[in-house]
């Protein structure tokens, strides 16, 4: 889905139709885009995958402003566009909650919601750990402990970098599954039931242990859904946002 393939470099591209933004804060700038709503109280905040960056998932972000919803699609640290290096899930939540915060004083929405697509589901997923005030969460084939999904990735080069990036030996702190007791806010966890990367069985587990979560499997697809089956996607991410709007 990434309309403009990744370049290495340190600027994000132009697009026509999003304003691009620096958050800069004391130890690191995060780049990104905005694309607002004409009126509305409620923004989102997106969160691409690894390998990726704020320019992977505009198709999504153009999705939800339609929607209503003002749409911040963020670069992680490490990522083309931000600064600090990729600690998959370590710091990245901060940063995310110092992103919602820029995200509502800009915005002045009164509900913040959180989407994320692999490694952004992680990150999205910490970030409630972390009491993040957000009214309702989805992710997208996210990994859910980290040290198991080094070890059943089906592809080499992730788990590599996962040890590599993991030496430190906090998986536990870079895994939602160990951080699940503490997530409060309504969750939408969906999993490719053929995805390769992540087993979808690290969905299943979680959402085990969050009972106000609600899991949703989408047969035969990969770790990216094609496009048909990733639209049908934001559509039930936007219904589970219209509904929690409302408890």
């Amino acid at each position: 889905m990434n309309e403009y393939p990744h370049i290495a470099g340190v600027h994000l591209p132009q697009v026509p139709d999003a304003h691009p933004v620096e958050l800069v804060f004391d130890d690191l700038t995060l780049g990104g885009y905005l694309l607002e709503a004409w009126t509305s109280q409620r923004a989102l905040l997106l969160l691409h995958g690894w390998g990726e960056d704020a320019s992977s998932h505009l198709h999504a972000a153009r999705f939800f402003r339609e929607r209503g919803f003002h749409v911040l699609t963020l670069s992680l640290r490490g990522s083309r566009g931000s600064g600090g290096c990729d600690d998959y899930g370590l710091r990245q939540p901060h940063d995310t909650i110092r992103a919602l915060n820029w995200l509502q004083a800009r915005t002045g929405a009164q509900q913040l919601y959180l989407y994320g697509f692999s490694q952004g589901g992680l990150v999205a997923l910490l970030t409630l750990a972390q009491g993040a005030p957000v009214t309702a969460t989805a992710v997208l084939n996210a990994p859910t402990d980290v040290k198991d999904f080094a070890r059943t990735t089906s592809f080499s080069f992730v788990t590599r970098y996962l040890e590599a990036v993991c030496a430190d030996g906090l998986w536990q702190e870079r895994s939602p599954l160990h951080q699940a007791g503490r997530i409060r806010a309504p969750v939408l966890i969906v999993a490719s039931t053929a995805d390769r990367q992540v087993r979808p069985e690290q969905s299943a587990r979680l959402h085990a242990l969050l009972p106000g979560s609600t899991l949703k499997t989408l047969p035969d697809e990969d770790h990216l859904p094609g496009e048909t089956v990733l639209r049908e996607v934001w559509e039930a991410v936007a219904r589970f946002y219209d509904a929690s709007s409302l408890r």
